[in-house]
């Protein structure tokens, strides 16, 4: 196996660019190199391959001989590569997803790995502390390697919705195909499937395909369906703990039925296809339990995209402990909870920021205190609060409820999201209550950038109402029947940033051999790793200046005053085997 050659070749120079190599075996000529060299300065993120491909003037094996030759490393043809049998599992599938590699073969303790990109540190990195083993990479075909992936992902639903595609076709000889996308020679067309029949949203068949995406969505726990048309069907996406996976490819033809069925469930305009639009799908009942389908409706180029929220009807409102937030940290919480102050709940996610909020709102809810919501969407009901929804065509936006609250006999108020300027100044002035707000953010540096920077909100007066930053970023939660323990060297988790001392060696979990539970992922739920900053007048007087000190002092200032990092927490998280290190390592970039 050749060695890996990283940013040089093997005599350690800087290796060549691919351009260099192609007009070198004169496979392009010069003109054609600097041509694409231009069209790349007008497509920043396009690697001068790809576009020599998608010009026309070099083919995908040329591009891919000159990248192995780059890196010094083999390519491999997954088309007529025998992959041995279980290897698939070996490589987490988000984290084959995210990198765009596969494992192919095995040696004892070496790894041989296809890869779209082998020159991603990152990637080369990850795979080696995921599967504790060491590396070589190959060189692959990315669409060889998407191939690969999907046929390994199995199909959910498919006897069900084959019926009732063949039902629509019309042809049980020849039914669509359910799963993934069909793949298409090189140069051809894609085939354009036809419907027999003019078919009609509330007819039999198209009611039976809606019935069942829906079903195995609930049935799979998916919090989240997209049904989006591309050049040669409609793909169906679930979302499940927060990962997504195309569970289904159906034909083009089924696509107009299709949304417009979902329209009429959701109380939407069918005839309007080019305005968004929202509606709400109630009454689906599936084991005894009752859901409720948040519908979002919109133009692209292909079509109506469908996007559906799937939520439990009636489902409680999150404790802190129930999202995964430690006993200590809940303790030191209550202090500026309870005290009169801002208290900022972010994520990079605003539903799980959300989330932390209806948590945060909730554990104040008593007799004795006044309880006052503002929130974009009603997610859940509260019981003892008074849960009020923007709407800014009956003059009700945050900044006018907000005056209200200020007017009226209230003890907390919480706001869902701190959406521009005018919000977040008028919060850090709202005088003698309790204030909970939403942002997405990554980090509490960011948060407290955009409020001051972004939002332009006076440093004095912001660290005088602030009393908290309360931080959650939701990975995925190991599944309790298939987990394997490894050891890993601390030095190892020294490299991806978590704070390991005194031991030089550690257990952890990983995902081990998958079953029915967690359908084959390795997880099951997801968990939150919280990251809770404590104001007090050192940090307000280190970060008066905010804007003139630069991010390296502005994070030490935040670390100094922070109870639990986010780092703290997912050490934690993983040594008591609630999640692995393919969650934490993104986490922590």
């Amino acid at each position: 196996m050749a060695e890996y050659k990283g940013c040089t070749g093997s005599s350690g120079e800087p290796r060549k660019l691919i351009g260099e190599i192609l007009l070198q075996k004169g496979r392009i000529d010069e003109e054609q190199l600097n041509r694409a060299i231009s069209a790349q300065k007008q497509t920043p993120g396009m690697l001068i391959g790809q576009l020599m491909v998608y010009l026309g003037y070099a083919q995908v094996r040329d591009v891919l001989e000159a990248h192995a030759e780059q890196l010094g490393i083999p390519i491999v043809d997954l088309d007529k590569e025998e992959i041995e049998e279980g290897l698939e599992k070996t490589i987490p599938r988000s984290a084959s997803l995210r990198y765009q590699a596969i494992a192919i073969r095995r040696q004892g303790n070496r790894l041989t790995v296809a890869m779209a990109d082998p020159s991603n540190i990152f990637a080369f990195d990850d795979i080696r502390l995921i599967t504790g083993c060491e590396i070589d990479p190959v060189l692959a075909d990315p669409k060889q390697i998407a191939d690969k992936l999907a046929s390994s992902e199995g199909r959910r639903g498919e006897d069900e919705l084959d019926q009732a595609l063949r039902a629509l076709d019309g042809s049980p000889s020849d039914p669509p195909e359910v799963g993934y996308l069909q793949k298409v020679p090189s140069g051809e067309e894609p085939r354009r499937e036809r419907a027999p029949t003019a078919m009609k949203p509330d007819e039999g068949p198209i009611i039976r395909v809606v019935n069942v995406i829906i079903e195995q969505a609930i049935k799979d726990r998916a919090t989240n369906i997209a049904v989006e048309p591309d050049s040669r069907g409609v793909r169906v996406r679930y979302r499940i703990d927060g990962v997504l996976y195309e569970v289904m490819h159906v034909p083009k033809y089924v696509h107009a039925p299709l949304v417009s069925r979902l329209k009429i469930m959701a109380d939407c305009n069918i005839a309007e296809r080019k305005l968004l639009q929202q509606g709400t799908i109630g009454g689906i009942k599936f084991e005894g339990r009752d859901y409720v389908l948040k519908a979002n409706f919109s133009p692209s180029i292909w079509g109506e995209v469908a996007r559906l929220a799937v939520r439990p009807s009636g489902e409680a409102i999150a404790t802190f402990e129930s999202i995964g937030m430690l006993a200590q940290v809940v303790e030191n919480l209550q202090r500026p909870l309870a005290s009169e102050g801002l208290v900022i709940c972010f994520s990079n996610n605003l539903l799980t920021a959300k989330q932390l909020l209806y948590a945060a709102t909730a554990s104040t809810v008593n007799v004795q205190t006044s309880v006052m919501t503002i929130e974009d969407e009603l997610d859940a009901k509260m019981a003892g609060a008074e849960q009020v929804r923007v709407n800014p065509k009956a003059g009700m936006t945050i900044t006018s409820l907000l005056r209200h609250a200020q007017s009226i006999d209230v003890d907390v108020v919480m706001v869902s999201n701190i959406p521009d300027g005018d919000s977040a100044r008028q919060l850090v002035q709202f005088p003698n209550r309790r204030i909970f707000a939403g942002m997405a953010a990554r980090t509490s540096d960011e948060v407290l950038f955009t409020l001051i920077r972004g939002y332009e909100v006076e440093p004095l007066l912001l660290f005088a109402r602030l009393s908290a930053l309360v931080g959650c970023k939701q990975v995925r939660r190991l599944c309790s029947k298939c987990t394997v323990e490894q050891s890993v060297s601390a030095s190892q988790l020294k490299e991806i940033g978590l704070p390991v001392s005194g031991r030089e060696e550690l257990r952890v979990k990983f995902p081990g051999e998958r079953c029915d539970q967690c359908r084959s992922t390795g997880y099951f739920g997801q968990i939150g790793i919280f990251e809770f900053v404590l104001n007090d007048p050192e940090l307000a007087d280190r970060l008066v200046n905010f804007l003139d000190l630069g991010p390296e002092k502005r994070r030490e200032a935040i670390s100094e005053a922070t109870v639990c990092s986010f780092a703290e927490d997912a050490l934690d998280k993983l040594l008591s085997g609630q999640t692995s290190l393919e969650e934490v390592i993104p986490l922590l970039r």
